[in-house]
């Protein structure tokens, strides 16, 4: 981007002085920190959209002297700058403070780079471009850095230049929206990050964080700041960056009315992070959350459910079977479960996840795949090893009653099988019939024979469904009533 000149007809009957002065700013710009320093100075540069005015004498003056100062600065090796330098151009003492220590993390920074990064991002639209990019943008291996290439660093300086304070930067020019928001919507959509790229966005949440910009509910549309960034599929390193700076991930979604339309399905009201994590599938966030940052599996959401009893499920049921279930909810297991050092709560949620896990196979059904069927048995007989009395839950039946887990999972597998031969089988993919056989043939081999049939109980743990059809085995059983 170019900087325009001045424009002498604003500078038409003011004086000599006036003139004089606007027409050495337009020579002097001839050098690239100049003109990046001239559309820092200049409203109508700045802000193309404001209304024009006719400029006095002593505003063409404060844009002279407000040009060269930054020009100056612009010239200087970043190496050199100090808080001071940038109070000096009006930047408030903590985003100095704040820019200036990641800077100095950044000591191989040169000022064509800086020059360049800032001419490039010089309105909060061009900055917010530049960094999503950076997302998508392929480095040389030599290159890549998960801490970023210092990038985010000269946006935001040349944003503080600008604005004198990056607490409440908006991510537009004319001031609507948060700028921390417009960062974690950056990987909404995105599913080949650049480290380079993530670590860049990381580095300018975290500046504009440490910069006293606001990470509460106000800055996501009345949405707790995990819960907003876990819908939008932010990595791990961002997440963290929100924990560092006070995000709690206990804190549940109170207000329905905070959700917009477009969002609706992402967000479960009464829900914490942890459950919307669940809902992710994220396995990763799931288990950072739980072993780092404290979040907990013993918060219900107003209507009884907990972080184990959505797994696998989303924010809302789908009408019907779907393939992807299972896989969610083996997540909880590799997360939560495996990596919990208290064994009296490991039992209890590992219980509890089986009986999920149950759930997830019967709404799949036909939908799950020959790898989700493996998946499952390898994840039912890891539970066992884990302590938790898999096969009582596969006996029992589901809170709603009817037959057993087991019964359905057996009646269902045999629908699969048809008369045995291969013209008259529903299910053709003979991985997933061989997959089908094995998971009864396991429940054939732990069946507990001590608990007679007569006796075995009815589960009372709640499990979110997945999907509104009935369960196989729930025959004449309208789905209004099954769902719990």
């Amino acid at each position: 981007m170019r900087a325009g000149r001045l424009s002498p007809r604003r500078a038409e009957g003011e004086g000599a002085r006036m003139t004089r002065l606007a027409s050495d700013l337009t020579h002097a710009r001839q050098s690239p920190p100049v003109q990046i320093a001239a559309r820092f100075s200049h409203p109508f540069e700045r802000r193309p959209n404001c209304a024009p005015t006719t400029l006095r004498p002593e505003d063409v003056a404060s844009i002279a002297r407000r040009t060269a100062d930054v020009a100056h600065l612009l010239r200087m090796p970043p190496q050199a700058w100090t808080a001071q330098d940038l109070q000096s151009l009006d930047v408030e003492p903590v985003t100095a403070q704040v820019l200036m220590s990641h800077l100095r993390n950044t000591p191989l920074m040169s000022s064509d780079f800086l020059v360049q990064t800032i001419d490039e991002t010089i309105d909060v639209e061009s900055a917010l471009l530049f960094l999503g990019h950076g997302l998508d943008k392929y480095y040389a291996h030599a290159y890549q850095s998960d801490a970023g290439d210092g990038a985010a660093v000269a946006v935001l300086i040349g944003q503080a230049i600008a604005e004198s304070r990056l607490a409440g930067l908006p991510r537009t020019s004319d001031g609507e929206g948060s700028f921390v928001q417009g960062l974690l919507d950056l990987f909404c959509g995105r599913t080949h990050l650049s480290p380079t790229g993530t670590g860049n966005v990381a580095t300018a949440l975290a500046i504009l964080l440490e910069g006293g910009a606001g990470d509460d509910m106000g800055a996501f549309g009345g949405v707790p700041p995990l819960i907003y960034a876990l819908s939008r599929q932010v990595p791990r390193c961002v997440l963290d960056v929100l924990i560092r700076h006070g995000a709690d991930p206990n804190e549940a979604l109170a207000c329905a009315d905070a959700i917009a339309p477009a969002c609706a399905r992402d967000f479960r009201v009464g829900a914490t992070a942890m459950h919307h994590a669940a809902f992710a599938g994220r396995r990763e966030a799931m288990a950072a959350l739980f072993m780092t940052h404290g979040g907990r599996l013993d918060i219900p959401t107003p209507d009884g459910y907990t972080p184990v009893a959505v797994a696998g499920a989303t924010a809302y049921p789908m009408p019907g079977p779907c393939a992807g279930l299972i896989a969610r909810a083996i997540s909880a297991r590799d997360a939560w479960i495996s990596t919990d050092t208290d064994l009296v709560r490991r039992r209890v949620n590992g219980e509890h996840l089986a009986e999920v896990l149950a759930t997830r196979l019967l709404e799949a059904d036909r939908s799950a795949t020959t790898a989700e069927l493996e998946h499952w048995l390898w994840a039912m007989d890891a539970l066992r090893a884990d302590g938790c009395d898999v096969m009582s839950v596969v006996e029992s039946a589901p809170a709603h009653g009817g037959p057993t887990y087991r019964a359905r999972l057996y009646d269902m597998f045999l629908a699969w099988y048809g008369d045995n031969s291969r013209e008259g089988s529903p299910v053709m993919d003979e991985g997933k019939i061989e997959a089908a056989v094995c998971i009864n043939e396991w429940m054939e081999e732990h069946t507990r024979y001590d608990i007679a049939p007569n006796t075995r109980g009815v589960s009372h743990r709640k499990i979110l469904r997945a999907t509104l059809a009935p369960l196989p085995g729930d025959r004449g059983v309208h789905p209004a009533s099954v769902l719990r």
